[in-house]
């Protein structure tokens, strides 16, 4: 079985996970995913686990139909840092668009866990 993903470690983290909530529940294998977004396997895989750049707002729509997931993974979209999803620095920056105490409380998380 896949290593569990923390969602409360980014936002790229929390995407990657309700992707992955959506795909399971649907019965679907990450290949049938990619086939039915047009994208390898293994940007799902990349996606799931919040590695590699974040994903288009074209795929996400997507992935959003095909999964029948009402509009979550727009939603959390713009929330989504680009690049490399997880680095520490910059992320009260990144996650200013999403707005309200969460993007304060996950910048705190992620600075404390960086400096044990």
């Amino acid at each position: 079985m896949a290593k569990a993903i923390d969602p409360q470690s980014s936002m790229a983290a929390l995407f990657g996970s309700r992707l992955r909530k959506l795909r399971v529940a649907a019965g679907l294998t990450q290949a049938e995913v990619g086939a039915l977004a047009h994208v390898v396997s293994s940007r799902i895989a990349q996606l799931e686990r919040a590695t590699g750049a974040k994903p288009t707002l074209e795929l996400t729509r997507v992935l959003d139909k095909e999964l029948v997931a009402d509009d979550l993974l727009i939603d959390l979209w713009p929330c989504v840092p680009g690049g490399v999803p997880g680095l520490v620095a910059g992320v009260h920056r990144v996650l200013r668009p999403c707005g309200g105490d969460s993007r304060v409380r996950l910048a705190r998380r992620a600075r404390s866990a960086a400096n044990p």
